[in-house]
């Protein structure tokens, strides 16, 4: 359910492979306005972070604000790259294999949903090569890279890293981890929901 796209498809102003959104979302305010305003701020804090236990709703909270900053067009390009392992079900928690675990495979995908024939023309001869400039200039404008699960991912502190040491604006990162170990330049901690919000998902 939260695996990306194929391929980029429209999504208001931009061009995303972002899953569907979330069906049946309790609103999170406080924690909407903070995401959606760091995201919305092109000069400042270039890795995101939304970290809380397994469960707590940060990939839905993310799916949701991301929506919204699609149809604004904030960003040309939205890229989502899903680590996920485990896939919450009716019946219980379900394993999955992660679409992309390594860093290869991310630049890999990078490539596969945006323009491989840009790849080849480029003269790069490394994927990650390629994928590490990108971050630093997109081709595309303003690109969001999206990483949901990140603690799952193959060596993710040396991959925070290089991810780290290549960002620059207006592009962002966005992590969604289970982990505290990945704090970025804005942190934001997604904990239990309010009295409110755990009322509405009863009714």
């Amino acid at each position: 359910e939260t695996e990306g796209l194929a391929e980029l498809e429209v999504c208001g102003r931009s061009f995303t492979n972002l899953p569907p959104k979330p069906s049946a979302f309790v609103p999170r305010l406080a924690l909407e306005t903070e995401l959606s305003a760091r995201l919305r701020d092109p000069d400042r804090h270039p890795v995101l972070t939304l970290h809380g236990r397994g469960g707590m709703g940060k990939t839905s909270l993310a799916l949701k604000v991301l929506n919204e900053v699609c149809a604004e067009g904030t960003y040309e390009v939205v890229i989502w790259f899903s680590a996920r392992d485990i896939d919450l079900v009716t019946n219980g928690a379900k394993q999955v294999k992660p679409k992309v675990f390594t860093a290869a495979e991310i630049a890999a995908e990078f490539i596969r949903v945006t323009d491989e024939g840009a790849f080849k023309a480029s003269g790069i001869a490394k994927q990650t090569d390629y994928f590490a400039q990108a971050l630093s200039k997109s081709q595309f404008g303003p690109t969001l890279y999206v990483f949901d699960n990140f603690e799952t991912l193959r060596n993710p502190a040396e991959l925070y890293t290089w991810i780290d040491t290549y960002i620059r604006p207006p592009n962002k990162v966005l992590i969604t981890a289970r982990h505290r170990d990945f704090k970025g330049d804005y942190p934001i901690e997604v904990l239990g929901m309010t009295e409110g919000e755990a009322n509405e998902l009863i009714d």
